[in-house]
């Protein structure tokens, strides 16, 4: 049994592999995939992945046991993120360059259906149950709220009439929202805003805005909730700082530094670390981790991510070496 992390690296048009147990300075393996992939590949509980191709219009898939690339699935034009419903049947990708977002049957390898939502859609999250998908519509600044029973319950015969945006929740004029991520309880959703310097906290109760936090930076783009939902990790790319939130109160509690230009985030909560892909092709002169190209690496002591607060955490931080232009990261557990 082993953890491997998967890093997206943009500019390579490959996936950087690393097996955690080694604790290398530098990934070990590179699966080559389309043109541009952007987003973290996503897994299904078999290890079967997905990562969309910015600029090939397909999605690829990736064989966590394998570490091979499996086949590609053509999608709408320029994907962007790929989120897979809960039951590994279907997935959903956005398509920023338009403005559409498609629906993929995983067991036929195919797109089913295609609907239309605002300018630019990225990245979403599902809540637990998978009836609902929030999306992030970067160029119209709302997060869009998707009805995805059907692909929950697996129904084919209704996703073309029910799978569709049920409503949008504004964030302001130009918060160009990057990323939308879900809590483990469903309670809220966190919405990073790249171009102003907050970040917006929802209410998924009543889909309304429950706190507007401010960062001090414009440049959110990733984030993960504790799986307690307490708190959520956001990261700062123009700042190279991962910023620590008290979800119910919208309260900054601790900032990190993390390597130049960090995008994507996740967190392994059996080791206590976080994982962010450092985006930045040089180094960005901050005080912060100087590895461009690379993942950083902090770990934590347990008690610092179970407690209310991280104030004061001291991580033990690394980084590690891996494609050009690393934008995103996802974890897979292999038995």
């Amino acid at each position: 049994m082993s953890k491997l992390l998967f890093c997206t690296d943009t500019d390579s048009g490959s996936i950087s592999v690393i097996e955690l147990e080694k604790d290398r300075n530098r990934a070990e393996h590179e699966i080559a995939v389309g043109n541009g992939p952007r987003g973290p590949v996503m897994f299904t509980k078999n290890g079967r992945g997905l990562v969309a191709n910015h600029a090939g219009n397909t999605l690829s898939e990736i064989d966590a046991y394998s570490l091979r690339e499996t086949g590609r699935i053509e999608v709408g034009l320029a994907p962007i993120g790929v989120a897979i419903v809960p039951g590994d049947r279907y997935a959903l990708t956005s398509n920023a360059g338009e403005d559409t977002i498609s629906v993929v049957d995983l067991g036929n390898r195919k797109e089913v259906h295609r609907f239309i939502v605002g300018r630019e859609p990225r990245h979403m999250g599902f809540t637990p149950d998978g009836d609902t998908a929030y999306a992030a519509i970067s160029g119209a600044d709302y997060v869009s709220k998707i009805d995805t029973t059907a692909l929950a319950k697996n129904d084919p015969e209704a996703i073309a009439d029910t799978v569709r945006e049920v409503g949008r929740i504004y964030l302001g004029r130009g918060t160009m929202p990057y990323s939308v991520a879900v809590s483990p309880n469903g309670a809220y959703a966190l919405a990073a805003n790249n171009q102003v310097s907050f970040v917006t906290i929802l209410d998924l109760k009543n889909d309304s805005i429950l706190h507007e936090v401010e960062v001090g930076s414009k440049g959110a783009r990733g984030s993960v909730f504790m799986p307690d939902s307490r708190q959520v990790l956001v990261t700062i790319e123009d700042t190279s700082e991962i910023v620590a939130i008290d979800t119910a109160k919208g309260e900054v509690l601790e900032r990190f530094a993390a390597g130049p230009g960090p995008r994507g985030i996740v967190l392994d909560p059996d080791t206590s670390t976080i994982y962010a892909s450092a985006f930045a092709r040089k180094t960005n002169n901050t005080k912060h981790m100087s590895m461009p190209n690379s993942v950083s690496v902090l770990h934590f002591s347990p008690k610092a991510l179970t407690k209310t607060a991280m104030t004061k955490a001291k991580p033990e931080g690394r980084e590690i070496k891996v494609g050009a232009g690393p934008c995103s990261v996802s974890l897979f557990q292999r038995t």
